[in-house]
């Protein structure tokens, strides 16, 4: 059976989510995660994309965004994939091997509401989960980062973002959200504040 998209429609925000191939990792040493930073970049300079929150892990990145015009996410999302690959098979040397991603990227709509929050706080802290650092702020490849560096820049949120949003995010996630949200992902359904299970 196909797998099911999801429509990425103007004005909506949406957790976005693209893996690696097989047993692939994207990203090994810090020279990979700065040449798909610099692509990042690039894609949000060529593409009108609201980003209020990020994250790349070895083998995957999670995003939170929105698009102001029709069809800009999409193709901003195939854009990053496709030059991301070619680069990616340029810089390990290996060019005609096969598929960098798994597949077309997943995404869900998320409603502006308690949603929000509880997925920022699931991509933000994702890499503390994942035991690849003890506070989100530690993770350089992130939104939370405390690098100085020159970060993707991050739109204003939709909703109220709490002052001590960084104290939030030393706590874990409920579990209940961490189910709802990788399901979310998985059957690329919308994820409401309240339960809808």
């Amino acid at each position: 059976m196909p797998r099911r998209t999801t429509r990425l429609a103007t004005h909506e925000v949406f957790h976005i989510c693209n893996r690696a191939a097989g047993e692939l990792t994207l990203f090994d040493s810090r020279t990979d995660y700065l040449i798909f930073e610099q692509t990042f970049l690039e894609m949000l300079a060529s593409y009108p994309i609201n980003l209020f929150a990020y994250c790349f892990m070895p083998n995957h990145w999670h995003l939170l965004a929105e698009a102001e015009q029709p069809k800009v996410l999409t193709q901003a999302l195939h854009w990053l994939g496709t030059t991301h690959a070619i680069r990616w098979r340029r810089n390990t040397d290996s060019k005609g091997r096969g598929a960098v991603y798994q597949s077309r990227f997943r995404a869900h709509l998320v409603r502006k509401n308690e949603a929000f929050y509880k997925v920022a706080h699931y991509i933000e802290r994702n890499p503390v989960v994942a035991h690849l650092c003890q506070a989100p702020q530690e993770w350089d490849w992130s939104s939370a980062s405390s690098r100085p560096k020159e970060k993707p820049f991050l739109a204003e949120w939709p909703l109220h973002k709490p002052k001590e949003w960084h104290r939030t995010l030393q706590s874990p996630l409920e579990e209940d959200w961490v189910s709802r949200i990788r399901c979310a992902i998985s059957l690329q359904k919308a994820l409401d504040g309240a339960d809808q299970s």
